[in-house]
């Protein structure tokens, strides 16, 4: 059985991922919005990251929620679940990433909205 299944974490998921949809269909300027938080698996610092995909498999492990990020953006999440609640917005290339971080009942969550423009911006 897995931890989110003997966990309820299972409801969490769904819950979590249905309102990342809501806040993808308010605002058109960040069709991409997901949840990340700091987690330990085996005794190691991870990060999970929650998608607006709808998860219905029971036998999640939090391996499947692992965020691979590169070194410069895990130091900026290490940093921001100490507490540096600064955002990073980052543009490039049409890619456009914000990483908002939240403090809600004394826990740390970041949101990050990012949106990919294939042939850029209309009128660029």
């Amino acid at each position: 059985m897995s931890w989110y299944k003997e966990t309820g974490q299972i409801t969490w998921i769904s819950k979590t991922s249905s309102d990342l949809k809501l806040l993808e269909k308010i605002d058109e300027s960040f069709p991409g919005v997901e949840l990340i938080i700091q987690d330990e698996i085996e005794g190691r610092t991870v990060f999970l990251r929650f998608t607006s995909y709808f998860y219905s498999k029971e036998d999640l492990k939090k391996t499947d929620f692992i965020y691979s990020c590169s070194a410069k953006e895990r130091a900026y999440l290490s940093s921001a679940f100490k507490g540096n609640m600064e955002n990073k917005f980052s543009a490039a290339d049409g890619h456009y990433e914000l990483y908002y971080p939240v403090k809600m009942d004394n826990k740390i969550i970041i949101l990050y909205f990012s949106e990919n423009q294939r042939y850029g911006k209309m009128g660029s």
